[in-house]
């Protein structure tokens, strides 16, 4: 099962590296004007918070596990990584003409397993 969680958090860290950085980093995309029009004068710290909430369990995801072997840590950052696919979700259902919620809900119990796993 070791293995398959590394696989998992792996998924999930290369997936919110990817979020921080088109939603953090490059916000002004044309894909994504729609949906700050949508939003309106939130959408500029929406999406850095965004980025910033994704950057950090990224790096929770992997780092506390490799350096120190907490798993207690690990299993937080699931459990936060879940939350925020869920927060995800939602956001873009508001704001998105055609929001992928099977890849958020896929992504989230992803989440929620890797949490379970680590925390139980």
């Amino acid at each position: 099962m070791s293995t398959v969680l590394w696989i998992i958090q792996a998924v999930l860290a290369i997936k919110l590296l990817h979020t921080a950085i088109t939603h953090g980093l490059l916000p002004n995309r044309s894909e994504m004007q729609s949906a700050r029009q949508r939003m309106g004068t939130s959408a500029r710290w929406v999406h850095a918070l965004t980025g910033l909430l994704c950057l950090a369990a990224a790096v929770a995801l992997t780092v506390p596990q490799l350096l120190w072997g907490n798993i207690t840590a690990t299993g937080f950052a699931a459990a936060a990584a879940a939350v925020l696919w869920l927060a995800g979700l939602l956001l873009h259902r508001r704001t998105r003409g055609k929001p992928n919620t099977i890849v958020s809900l896929v992504l989230f119990v992803l989440a929620a397993f890797a949490a379970y796993e680590y925390l139980a």
